[in-house]
């Protein structure tokens, strides 16, 4: 099988190639452009450490980034207590797949349990919470004072004219129950004065927490969606901070990896909220990126994103691999392949295993398909010339120089995996 080669194009080079803004600010231009199907943009390569050495994230599943040991991919788990090393290493990228972000914002926020706006919701309502007490309490002790009045008031019904009045035991009664009221209004006035100058002084107890700038986690929020649907993909989030109490010019890593599932035109709301900062800590930089099983993913929120076209990504591609090329000596091999739904119709998988021979020129571009490596028999099969018109290929070299060569593939080959 003819070897195909990755998208990824080298810093040096695009550094030749990207526009330069007048202004001198980061570039940055919607992925997916009218006709512009690919996306060059600065990504980050993350390596985390296992067995005493830095080792490349070729996925996330199950809260655990995977690495590959020998062919393998292992999990190495990603908590907070493990004390795991991570490398980030920023560079330029070539990706055909693109997300839509929508919404993106990050900021410094509180958890749940050191919110003081959530604290003092809490204190106020404690303080409200003891008003109707008070109220009750108010309102017995009048009944009490009706019932006291009443008793005293009534005739004596052992005395002249003697009627339906309040004997001896129920007068001791009311007064029992007078006196068990005033005590209980008493009471709960205490209380809820209590309660209002504890709120009130929680309350400027709280408003000096925020003011106090007490931060202690990050929370990020925004909305995806792809045209195409893509499975198995999951975020990264890497921001630098610096807390209170670091050395000048000191910044940690911070680096949070969550499955997304598949991504779909549908756009959907991603809410992430994550503690363990230092209280107080300031953000200095921080960046989501996107990836499927450790392909990084472009964006519309990619730093220095440029829409290109395929041919624009194709010529990209041979300029940085004839760079890298100087001294070599290599075969052709497939850059840019086709759809399978292109070829699946046409084609059964016994004739996808058909060999064909295609004349590749300097540049990569096909030049004719054949049947024999003499380049000299037909195919016949004109919806072949079609597909083949659209690969695109890396250009053989001999030394570090491209030469035109003959490519021996599958029809198989051809479709983009």
């Amino acid at each position: 099988m003819i070897p195909r080669r990755p998208l990824v194009p080298s810093l040096a080079l695009a550094a030749l190639l990207l526009p330069v803004p007048g202004n001198c600010a980061a570039a940055s231009a919607p992925a997916g452009e009218a006709g512009k199907d690919f996306t060059l943009f600065m990504g980050s390569d993350i390596e985390v450490g296992r067995n005493r050495e830095l080792q490349l994230v070729r996925d996330f599943k199950k809260g655990d980034f995977m690495v590959r040991d020998n062919g393998a991919l292992v999990r190495v788990p990603v908590s907070a207590k493990n004390g795991i090393d991570f490398k980030i290493s920023r560079k330029l990228k070539l990706a055909e797949s693109a997300v839509k972000i929508d919404g993106l914002g990050i900021k410094r926020a509180y958890t749940l349990a050191h919110d003081p706006g959530r604290q003092l919701i809490a204190a106020q309502a404690a303080a409200q919470a003891s008003v109707p007490d008070a109220n009750t309490a108010a309102m017995q002790l009048a009944r009490a004072m009706d019932e006291r009045g009443s008793a005293t008031s009534a005739p004596s019904s052992t005395g002249p004219g003697a009627g339906p009045g309040l004997d001896q035991g129920e007068l001791t009664r009311t007064q029992t129950n007078l006196m068990n009221a005033t005590r209980a209004a008493d009471a709960a006035n205490s209380a809820a004065g209590s309660g209002v100058n504890s709120a009130g002084s929680e309350a400027s107890r709280l408003a000096d927490e925020v003011g106090a700038d007490a931060f202690d986690a990050l929370e990020i929020v925004f909305r995806i969606s792809s045209p195409q649907p893509i499975a198995d993909a999951y975020l990264v989030v890497i921001a630098q901070y610096r807390a209170p109490d670091f050395k000048p010019g000191l910044t940690k890593n911070w680096v949070y990896a969550e499955e997304l599932g598949t991504i779909d035109d549908q756009p959907r709301r991603v809410f992430i909220r994550q503690g363990g900062f230092p209280p107080g800590f300031q953000l200095v930089n921080q960046d989501v990126h996107f990836y499927q099983h450790g392909r990084e993913l472009a964006s519309n929120v990619a730093a220095k994103a440029v829409p290109l076209s395929r041919e624009e990504a194709h010529e990209y591609m041979v300029v940085e691999y004839l760079t890298e090329s100087k001294d070599a000596t290599n075969g052709p091999s497939i850059a840019l392949g086709i759809d399978r739904q292109e070829a699946m119709p046409h084609y059964t998988e016994a004739l996808l295993q058909r060999q064909i021979f295609i004349k590749v020129d300097k540049a990569g571009r096909p030049q004719g398909v054949y049947g024999d490596k003499y380049c000299i028999q037909s195919t016949g099969d004109k919806f072949l010339d079609g597909l083949v018109s659209r690969v695109r290929f890396m250009p053989a070299v001999k030394e570090g120089k491209a030469i035109e060569s003959v490519a021996q593939v599958r029809i198989a080959d051809l479709i983009t995996p």
